[in-house]
């Protein structure tokens, strides 16, 4: 999925405008974003979190001169899955299709898709 098919999702399940679902995803970015740069952890609950990672600076040889330099240290993001997130990822066909009618029992069309998913994976081997 990428940010024109999210931005597409939340505009029809909110019943928004695309410019509108659009705007809320680039603030979420930059929220997240601003509160990684403040070294803040950011978590969402039954997704996972993300956390700023420092990098160490490297010393490596220069391939044409062959002397040492030193290349300085930077930043990264990493994202650790909650549990609940990957428990989910791991489920088989038929425990995601269980999860999903628990927990919407009248969505016919999220249990049809894992359906038609399933289907297509079994396809594919």
């Amino acid at each position: 999925m990428n940010q024109g098919q999210l931005t597409a999702a939340i505009a029809k399940r909110f019943s928004l405008t695309p410019p509108e679902s659009r705007n809320i995803i680039k603030f979420i970015i930059a929220r997240v974003a601003t509160e990684l740069k403040r070294g803040e952890r950011v978590y969402f609950r039954g997704f996972g979190s993300f956390t700023k990672e420092k990098l160490p600076s490297k010393k490596i040889r220069h391939p044409k001169t062959g002397r040492m330099i030193t290349i300085p240290g930077g930043f990264t993001v990493k994202f650790n899955p909650s549990k609940r997130l990957l428990k989910y990822l791991r489920l088989t066909w038929q425990e995601t299709a269980r999860e999903i009618i628990r927990q919407n029992p009248t969505d016919l069309g999220k249990i049809s898709k894992a359906l038609r998913n399933y289907i297509e994976r079994r396809r594919r081997k």
